[in-house]
């Protein structure tokens, strides 16, 4: 949707809402040839042009750019492109002489002093995002109340919590709330299909919603997270750059990455832009992971909203049918989306809220049943929390070795203690990995162990001790 001006100019110049025919006096953009004349004062000319066009050209970060028309924006990269634009407006008379301002220097005065925003956007956000440049009209999408519906009815979810977790996954791509505070969303198959979720749909499903936006940047599974900011850099300036962050068909058993879960949760996107040096980015992104028997570790999996599709029975053009709704109704489905955003929702339990709250709000409020919806939500999220499910097993672990770890008292309570270098050994054999002495505390602290059943502790002479308790706390009470 966006070229470089100079490619736009000759084919788009009488769609520009400045003046082109009755072309403005000399003396409105003129810094004089003639000596005895004083130069016009930089930002005086800076004032006038402004005036003259409406406002243009405006800047994201210090990246200029006008708009022609519907939803086509040029981003003037030099002072040749910017030239070539006013030259096309007005009439242009400039002069670089020694002790006047130049061409290079007035468009360094431009990226400073034109209007900023943080972004630019094709698509609209209810509420919408503040900062924002949005390139395209309102009035173009309609409200009917049928089309948002009629596109959900094409998928196949899992069950009726999954359905409205679709509808949730529509909103969240129109939905303006604070920068990082959307969940990411793990698309899998119902946990008993046949073919453990091959051929059910998850790429297509996400395909298919984000055609409503702009497409998905596509990230490989071994793309480094300083890669993934890079590219978005590199469309972050004078371009709008596709809401949907996708890492497709992950192949990893156990899904665990220190950066991807910062960087969904970050408000701002630091990075390298192209010619550009650091740059930075509001985060409104939304990350889709597709994944055939996930486990993830915690913070992964409390970032994750997990969506479970059924295997589709679909008809020959199905995928051919969809799309085409999509683009014929594009509008309407998107007029549906902001309509529903914009109605008050259903009051949600605020003491019941997770680490999404102003999600929860905004968008999970508006689907049927939120609150049984929100039950579903972390039911799932302990069940893919890898964290979890090991910390429970390796316990199980230690008590049925207990006579192999050389316990020292065991109280009447219940609780043994086990030396430093025993625990090491019984990690790095249920890790079947070898552990550092000095990793295992960490190790076992990501395991989300409760710290009423295992924990650490130093003796009297400041040795390092473990206090397992060998049975469940429920189990001494019965």
């Amino acid at each position: 949707m966006a070229s470089n001006l100079s490619e736009l100019i000759e084919s788009t110049a009488q769609a520009v809402d400045f003046p082109t025919t009755n072309k403005l006096p000399t003396s409105k953009l003129e810094l004089s040839n003639y000596e005895e004349k004083e130069p016009i004062d930089p930002e005086l000319i800076v004032e006038q042009l402004l005036e003259a066009t409406g406002g243009w050209p405006k800047r994201i970060g210090n990246t200029l750019f006008v708009q022609y028309e519907e939803n086509v924006i040029a981003k003037i990269l030099n002072k040749d492109e910017l030239f070539a634009w006013l030259h096309k407006c007005f009439v242009v008379d400039w002069s670089d002489r020694k002790g006047r301002i130049t061409k290079a220097e007035f468009m360094k005065l431009l990226e400073v002093t034109v209007k900023p925003y943080e972004s630019l956007e094709f698509y609209p956000h209810w509420p919408p995002l503040p900062n924002t440049y949005y390139a395209f009209s309102p009035s173009i999408f309609s409200m009917e109340g049928e089309s948002l519906d009629e596109l959900i009815n094409n998928f196949n979810p899992a069950t009726h919590a999954d359905r409205e977790l679709i509808k949730a996954f529509l909103l969240t791509l129109f939905w303006g709330g604070p920068k990082g505070q959307r969940p990411a969303f793990l698309i899998t198959a119902n946990e008993d299909d046949d073919e453990q979720g091959r051929g059910v749909g998850k790429s297509t499903f996400v395909s298919l919603c984000s055609e409503l936006c702009g497409g998905t940047l596509d990230v490989s599974e071994q793309e480094s997270v300083e890669n993934i900011k890079k590219r978005v850099h590199s469309q972050s300036s004078g371009e709008s750059l596709p809401r949907i962050i996708l890492k497709d068909n992950i192949k990893t058993m156990r899904l665990s990455a220190a950066g991807l879960e910062s960087l969904i949760t970050a408000p701002i996107i630091s990075g390298h832009e192209m010619y550009k040096g650091n740059a930075s980015r509001p985060n409104y992104l939304i990350y889709a992971l597709t994944i055939n028997g996930a486990y993830l570790s915690k913070d992964m999996a409390q970032r994750c909203i997990e969506i479970r599709l059924e295997r589709p029975s679909h008809s020959t053009n199905w995928l051919e049918d969809v799309r085409k709704f999509i683009e014929e109704n594009r509008s309407e489905i998107i007029g549906d989306i902001i309509d529903c955003l914009r109605e008050d929702g259903i009051e949600l339990d605020e003491n019941n809220t997770s680490r999404w709250g102003a999600w929860e709000k905004g968008v999970l409020s508006r689907v049927s049943d939120p609150e049984g919806v929100r039950a579903i939500i972390r039911e799932r999220q302990h069940l893919v929390d890898d964290d979890s499910s090991q910390g429970e097993e390796f316990v199980e672990y230690l008590r049925e070795r207990q006579q192999h770890l050389n316990c020292g008292h065991i109280t009447e309570d219940g609780i043994a203690t086990v030396r430093h270098q025993a625990m090491q050994s019984a990690l790095g054999e249920y890790l079947k990995d070898s552990v550092a002495l000095n990793m295992v505390k960490k190790r076992i602290t990501q395991m989300d162990i409760p710290k009423s059943v295992l924990w650490q502790q130093f003796t009297t002479g400041r040795e390092r001790m473990w206090c397992l308790r060998l049975e469940d706390e429920d189990a001494n009470q019965s």
